[in-house]
């Protein structure tokens, strides 16, 4: 049964919410010579690491499940969503205007971590089915990342940014700096929670009794 561990504080940004979009003044005119923005997405997922450290009871304690059931391995992960966003910006007599030239999304998992109870010898009957059972998960997480990350990018290919042919103004590199970067994070919110939502049913399909039955049947050594 899958753990989603708390959610990086990198990622604490995409449930902001964002400020009203700057405005196009007439001094803000387009950076006709320069090109438009780069919009560029990468997939990070950690290798798998094993752990058996802990016992049943253990893993019960770690994450409680439903009288009569049994703990008998886990699976965590810890997803963060990243941003680099590379600006540029223009003085004028009013404050700035600004524009991004580029932004890279990188949608990671820095861990993976499966446990299995330590009363289960590697290479066992009931070692091998745990396993198999997690790796389900553990399958279930990177499908869900690789196919969610394209369409990051997409979110992002909007009007709503500004670029150099569509300038936005605003006081200090700073506020346009915040501007934009609070922008992306409300581009970027909706395919997060719809990932996170499917992502969940997903995991949950495979954690039900009849699938711990299943399991249990494989073997004898429990």
């Amino acid at each position: 049964m899958p753990r989603l561990v708390a959610i990086a504080a990198l990622l604490a940004w995409v449930l902001a919410t964002a400020p009203a979009l700057a405005q196009r003044p007439a001094s803000c005119q387009a950076e006709r010579n320069r090109p438009s923005i780069n919009v560029t997405t990468h997939m990070d997922v950690q290798p798998l690491k094993l752990d058996r450290t802990l016992s049943r009871e253990q893993l019960i304690a770690f994450h409680p499940v439903a009288a009569g059931t049994r703990t008998l391995g886990l699976t965590t992960y810890r997803l963060e969503l990243l941003q680099n966003v590379k600006f540029a910006f223009r003085k004028v007599a009013t404050g700035v205007c600004f524009w991004v030239e580029a932004v890279d999304v990188t949608v990671r998992y820095p861990s993976m971590d499966v446990y299995i109870a330590k009363e289960y010898a590697p290479g066992s009957c009931a070692y091998r089915a745990v396993l198999a059972h997690e790796n389900k998960h553990a399958d279930i997480a990177r499908a869900h990342v690789e196919r969610y990350t394209p369409k990051f990018g997409l979110a992002l290919e909007t009007l709503m940014i500004p670029t150099a042919r569509a300038l936005m103004a605003a006081a200090t590199v700073e506020e346009g700096k915040a501007q934009v970067e609070a922008d992306i994070r409300r581009l970027l919110k909706p395919q997060h929670d719809q990932m996170t939502a499917e992502m969940n049913r997903a995991q949950a399909a495979i954690d039900t009794p009849e699938s711990y039955a299943q399991v249990k049947r494989q073997c004898t050594d429990w």
